[in-house]
């Protein structure tokens, strides 16, 4: 079959890439012909873009405060907007944009370009079915604080199959956005999210199935084509996190110190790190790759650090995130990893993780997957 792939593929965000190509992968590997199809919203592809226009990101920092006092929407806004002048100004997300723009062409197969849901809807990409996800396409506070109906995949003729892929969701919905989930997922054929959620299940009242994350359906060789050459020559411990965290510092000082690594910083949002460490930033997947493979250590708060450590079969130690934890810990659980979240177990960090175990137990989270889409598609 022709299915085209819609998500967050051109997003600066190692997961989002990844996971794309890896679902792209995956479909290529059971015989059907996949392609991404290239919707870049303006509202969103502001948000990436090597030089960003400040007014559309202070207006965005203003709606994502709604409900708020004017004073801290204001200040919201005059944040958002002067770190967009700062950064076009020093130009430091060009380098960044350029290396995710350059894997998205030469590993995705892309469609024509579509800026917005009436394009879609005027000329939809020719297929036998559309699959939406994986990644946060059902969660406003990644959109423009709202519902976009092309992740629902409200485009295309009535023979076209449509589903989803291990979409994730908003923590808590407000009983309005429920009612809108409900009516906007009412024209899609099967239903696949990543993590258990009981109370979306009741919402739309329909069987939902939970998939793992596609870059864990292929192993680390279906990588292999994308990966940079080795970037560190020495020993070195990874740190890739998505927020300060006193832990994760913690956990960073106490594991390069005991095994004796140099500690490459390669956390996107700048996290702060009070041990000696190298930073990097501006690199793109192929780094990424490169990086946690042939790190001697993995240090990380991100889920698709966590999914990559053990795609790699890596020695590696999780902070969970604050607000985004529970994905990371419901994986680990479903892996029996749970002892690699720091802390958990006195020295838990120091053991060695048996891969065959954990490999058995994803082999059989893919198989969930592969039965979904045999029976849907």
């Amino acid at each position: 079959m022709k299915i085209g792939i819609i998500t967050f593929h051109f997003a600066s965000n190692q997961g989002a890439a990844l996971q794309c190509y890896a679902l792209q992968t995956y479909l290529e590997s059971r015989g059907h012909e996949a392609f991404v199809i290239d919707y870049r919203p303006a509202y969103h592809a502001q948000k990436y873009a090597a030089v960003k226009n400040p007014f559309v990101i202070g207006r965005t920092n203003w709606r994502k405060n709604a409900g708020k006092p004017f004073s801290k929407r204001a200040v919201s806004f005059a944040r958002g907007f002067a770190r967009a002048v700062v950064a076009s100004v020093k130009k430091t997300d060009k380098k960044r944009a350029e290396l995710f723009s350059d894997f998205d062409r030469q590993y995705l197969h892309l469609s024509d370009k579509y800026g917005s849901l009436a394009a879609l809807k005027k000329d939809p990409p020719k297929a036998d079915a559309y699959v939406s996800g994986s990644d946060q396409l059902w969660n406003p506070d990644f959109l423009d604080n709202r519902f976009d109906a092309a992740y629902f995949l409200c485009f295309g003729e009535k023979p076209v199959k449509k589903l989803t892929y291990a979409v994730s969701l908003k923590e808590h919905y407000t009983e309005e956005e429920k009612a809108e989930l409900k009516k906007l997922s009412a024209g899609i054929d099967a239903l696949c999210i990543r993590e258990e959620n009981v109370d979306f299940e009741r919402t739309v009242n329909r069987q939902v199935t939970v998939c793992i994350d596609p870059t864990l359906l292929v192993d680390a060789a279906a990588f292999s084509e994308a990966e940079a050459d080795r970037l560190v020559p020495e020993p070195y411990l990874f740190v890739y996190g998505l927020e300060n965290s006193e832990a994760l510092d913690e956990a960073v000082k106490t594991i390069a110190t005991e095994l004796k690594l140099k500690v490459v910083n390669g956390t996107p949002h700048r996290t702060r790190l009070t041990f000696p460490c190298v930073k990097t930033f501006h690199y793109g997947p192929r780094q990424f790759l490169s990086y946690v493979k042939h790190a001697d250590y993995v240090v990380t708060n991100s889920f698709h650090g966590t999914a990559f450590s053990v795609i790699y079969k890596k020695r590696f130690s999780v902070i969970a995130h604050t607000t985004r934890g529970k994905r990371m810990t419901e994986l680990l659980r479903k892996l029996g990893l749970s002892d690699r979240i720091y802390g958990s177990r006195q020295d838990a960090w120091k053991q060695e993780i048996d891969y065959d175990a954990v490999y058995e137990k994803l082999s059989r989270l893919r198989q969930v997957t592969d039965t979904y889409f045999e029976n849907n598609l």
